[in-house]
């Protein structure tokens, strides 16, 4: 058995050892092992898992009749992770259209059946914004500060002008 299976059968002996209903801590121990897996198999298996729990938790907040702002705080914050788990799962997957095969956990996600392109947008803008995790790994570079890692066009970006050079740049946008 390689590495990563067994790694993989490790995450399934621990989350069946928690209860079912502690959907919190089941995501955080994906969340944690997820770096371990460079295999887009296991990685996909796993992300769909993380995004079963994902639904059943935002779907047991939205069930109470009121929340805590501390529950409130934590619904924000799992639709952002939700939302970022199907991004990662629809590029794994190579999906072509996003919005026709994924709508259903989109209407889910932003509580309207009826739901078109421009209100999906909408939300990803006002709801999604900067707050989607990064894909790119970031470089630390003491010309910023501390708490920013730039990505790799930005470090070329500092560079040229460092170097006083003229520049164009074609950077990679939020969608």
């Amino acid at each position: 058995m390689d590495d990563e299976t067994h790694e993989r059968t490790n995450v399934e002996v621990r989350l069946k050892q928690l209860p079912t209903d502690n959907y919190s801590d089941a995501i955080d121990l994906i969340d944690e092992r997820l770096p371990n897996f460079k295999t887009s198999t296991i990685r996909l298996e796993l992300l769909k898992r993380k995004f079963d729990l994902q639904q059943k938790y935002l779907r047991s907040l939205k069930k109470k009749h009121s929340l805590t702002i501390e529950e409130k705080s934590k619904l924000e914050l799992l639709q952002i992770e939700f939302f970022a788990t199907m991004t990662e799962i629809v590029h794994l997957e190579n999906v072509e259209d996003v919005f026709a095969e994924k709508r259903k956990y989109m209407e889910e996600l932003v509580d309207d059946s009826v739901l078109d392109r421009e209100k999906w947008y909408r939300f990803q803008m006002e709801k999604i914004n900067s707050r989607l995790p990064r894909r790119e790994q970031g470089i630390r570079d003491s010309r910023v500060a501390v708490d920013f890692i730039p990505d790799g066009w930005q470090v070329e970006f500092l560079n040229a002008v460092d170097a006083e050079q003229s520049i164009i740049i074609g950077a990679p946008t939020a969608s």
